[in-house]
């Protein structure tokens, strides 16, 4: 079953049919919990949390998965194990600490990818950014880009300009999986 199919399913209320997919994650999660100073329960409560944060997550209108869903289910796990056990080490020092809300772990998760993306479009090269940037952000034609940059015709500036959001789509991919399962 695919990604998008499981949030489809969760977003036409079908989540019995999603969850029994979705756990398969559930073990990595434990996993990282265990290594990091917690317990086997705690790393299955962690990734129930983190099932709930989906759940509501994808009935917002907006909601786009941009990555793998184990990796955006790990991210939000990750965070709030982080959360977690800062509680935990705060508590006992001090009676003043916060915890993380759930908004606040998607605010930070949000914030971290495109922050990525940024620096996906900076791998690119100069002609790519160049051409992003007359394309995105001065809303120029294919034409006038093509001539602007010596190219022979619009359909090879439109050829260059998917190959270079495949470029930036494939580092950010690889860069997002490194700093969600390694971090």
């Amino acid at each position: 079953m695919t990604d998008h199919h499981i949030i489809d399913l969760l977003r036409n209320k079908q989540e019995h049919k999603a969850l029994v997919h979705l756990y398969r994650y559930e073990h990595v999660v434990v996993k990282h919990v265990k290594a990091n100073a917690g317990s086997s329960d705690e790393g299955k409560d962690i990734y129930q949390e983190a099932l709930i944060i989906l759940m509501r997550k994808v009935q917002e209108p907006n909601f786009q998965l941009t990555s793998a869903l184990d990796t955006y289910l790990f991210g939000i796990s990750k965070m709030l194990w982080r959360s977690a056990l800062s509680k935990k080490k705060v508590v006992s020092q001090s009676p003043n600490a916060t915890d993380w809300t759930a908004e606040e772990i998607i605010d930070l998760l949000e914030h971290e990818k495109l922050n990525l993306a940024e620096r996906a479009l900076q791998q690119v090269s100069e002609l790519c950014q160049k051409i992003f940037k007359l394309y995105y952000v001065e809303k120029w034609s294919m034409k006038r880009i093509a001539e602007h940059v010596g190219h022979q015709g619009e359909n090879t500036t439109k050829t260059m300009k998917y190959k270079c959001l495949e470029q930036a789509r494939a580092w950010y991919s690889q860069q997002w999986e490194k700093e969600v399962r390694h971090a």
